[in-house]
């Protein structure tokens, strides 16, 4: 197959194939790709900044993409070091990568949609990965959509446990009543993680909205709002979970 076509194939724009191994026993795919645009940039991790300041030998970085069909596909990709006047050096950013993971931004995606659907160990096992390394991408994608997902003022909060078992015992969960999304979630039952919870996720800013707290009667928390939101409205409600 010639390497346009599958250039044309993978679509990675301003990326192209120079190179491309069919193993038949192994049934793998093996691509060799490097930057074609004619006037190359590279983009600062750092900053975000192209700049055509580079330093050495690219590096090649070996990272697995969605499969063909039966087939297992492995890109090799040449990685620049970037020399910037802001950030000093760093490896260039490739925009189809999933930061430092071994593997492509789609290929992650398409694992972490299967974790919506079925348990982590019946999908590593589907793409033939460690059980850690699937929890490891659900756990970056949350992240990534924690960071970017809107956050509305919250207007009344809600403050509750949730008994584990015997092991771990308790679970502190802070929940927007209004919008009913989970905000965070500390181990134990004790004022100090809700202490953390406004010191970590909730700056003093964002605490002059709150206008209600439901919380139940348990006094570790009652002593943490009382001292950090002392202006609220309390409703204390008794609680069995």
């Amino acid at each position: 197959m010639p390497e346009p076509m599958v250039t044309r194939i993978l679509q990675f724009p301003g990326y192209g194939v120079y190179q491309h191994v069919f193993d038949g026993a192994a049934q793998t795919v093996t691509c060799w790709l490097r930057p074609n645009a004619p006037a190359l940039y590279d983009c600062c991790p750092g900053c975000r900044i192209s700049t055509r300041a580079t330093v050495g030998s690219p590096t090649e970085r070996r990272v697995r993409d969605l499969p063909w069909g039966p087939w297992r596909v492995w890109l090799v990709v040449e990685i620049q070091t970037v020399a910037c006047r802001r950030c000093g050096r760093h490896r260039e950013r490739v925009p189809f990568l999933a930061g430092k993971a071994r593997c492509t931004q789609r290929f992650e995606a398409a694992v972490v949609r299967e974790c919506s659907a079925g348990p982590v160990r019946r999908v590593a096992a589907r793409w033939g990965l460690a059980v850690e390394t699937v929890r490891l991408m659900d756990k970056r994608t949350l992240q990534r959509w924690a960071a970017a997902r809107p956050r509305p003022a919250i207007r009344h909060l809600g403050v509750d446990k949730i008994f584990l078992g015997k092991a771990a015992k308790f679970l502190t969960v802070v929940r927007n009543l209004t919008t009913r999304d989970p905000l965070w979630m500390g181990q134990d039952r004790k004022r100090e993680p809700l202490d953390r919870f406004f010191a970590e996720a909730l700056p003093t800013h964002r605490r002059r909205s709150i206008r209600a707290v439901c919380v139940d009667m348990w006094e570790p928390y009652a002593l943490s709002l009382r001292t950090i939101c002392p202006g609220p409205a309390w409703s204390a409600t008794s609680s069995t979970s």
